[in-house]
């Protein structure tokens, strides 16, 4: 066979390889962020989680993904062993499919929502789900308008029609984010970088305010943009928007406000360090980029994103109960 006649057999062969892998990676491993467009309007608080990084994966898959075989449905009874095995079985792998974790908020001591975007395939979930919890001897739980309520805590989960899983403290939250929409640019939630985080400054005074004491008046942000990029350490960069005005020295003490950081400024009672923020706080350097606006950036080391997990799983546990409501 002449060789320019193999060589150009070579060449189609090799477009026909590029593009069955094309296709294998848009069908089976391709994920479009969507669990992110589920934020419901609202939200003062939201973070989003690119679980297509391994190392931002691992987390959540030693510390969340427990808590769905932990979690009783009623009766204050433990569940039967292995529900991630069974749920598998019946066709939602979670340990593989899982591509997007986002967390949503409204007012403290409000509402919460918890969205699971991933390659989950076509088939619908929640009557796969629905029979899984039914099968376990103590489940209490119902159907409600393509929901399933767990009793008697009220905790809802449902599947929107682009395939995200939520799960949120009530129906009613639940059915305000069903739809797709915009609510986490409200928030200044990043639909870019490996994670990211939004809050709206009244999550933040309130926040502020489980100390003795609250910031000064004259120190009010309006809203805090967060982002996080792949490297070792992470990379933080942050986007504080005031209403009025500001120096760094006083956005600098404003953060160690949000984080009841002791200072010489800043007398708060401390406050729960989920995630080494207040090293984070300490190594980030602050740059004025307009009188109302300063830029934040910093640092943040691997094991401090494992015990940030750690306490946010332990935070989450309590509220996936179905023996009452507790107090959020």
């Amino acid at each position: 066979m002449p060789a320019r006649v193999l060589a150009i057999a070579g060449a189609i062969g090799a477009a026909l390889l590029v593009l069955v892998a094309f296709v294998a990676y848009r069908q089976l491993l391709h994920y479009e962020r969507r669990a992110i467009e589920h934020v419901p309007a609202g939200a003062e608080l939201a973070v989003r989680v690119d679980l297509e990084q391994v190392v931002l994966f691992e987390p959540v898959r030693r510390h969340f993904l427990p808590l769905l075989d932990r979690a009783t449905l009623g009766a204050g009874q433990a569940p039967p062993a292995s529900r991630l095995l069974r749920l598998r079985q019946a066709g939602l792998n979670l340990g593989l499919d899982l591509r997007e974790l986002v967390f949503a908020q409204l007012q403290p001591g409000e509402g919460w929502l918890l969205a699971l975007g991933g390659i989950f395939g076509s088939e619908p979930l929640l009557p796969r789900i629905e029979r899984v919890l039914r099968a376990e001897p103590a489940a209490q739980l119902r159907s409600e308008q393509a929901m399933l309520i767990l009793q008697p805590s009220g905790v809802a989960l449902a599947q929107a029609d682009d395939g995200v899983l939520l799960l949120a403290s009530d129906a009613s939250l639940l059915a305000r984010a069903l739809p797709p929409s915009r609510g986490y640019e409200a928030v200044g939630l990043s639909r870019s970088g490996a994670a990211a985080l939004g809050a709206l400054g009244s999550w933040l005074r309130a926040l502020s305010a489980t100390g003795p004491a609250a910031p000064p008046a004259s120190v009010s942000a309006l809203r805090v943009s967060a982002r996080l990029d792949l490297a070792d350490p992470f990379e933080l960069s942050a986007e504080i928007e005031h209403g009025a005005p500001i120096d760094i020295a006083a956005v600098r003490r404003e953060i160690d406000g949000w984080l009841g950081t002791p200072s010489e400024h800043v007398n708060f009672a401390p406050q729960a360090d989920w995630g080494g923020e207040r090293a984070l706080a300490a190594r980030a350097t602050l740059t004025r980029m307009a009188s109302t606006r300063v830029a934040v950036h910093s640092t943040w080391q691997r094991d401090e994103l494992e015990r940030a997990a750690r306490s946010l799983a332990a935070w989450l546990e309590p509220r996936l109960h179905a023996g009452g409501p507790v107090a959020r």
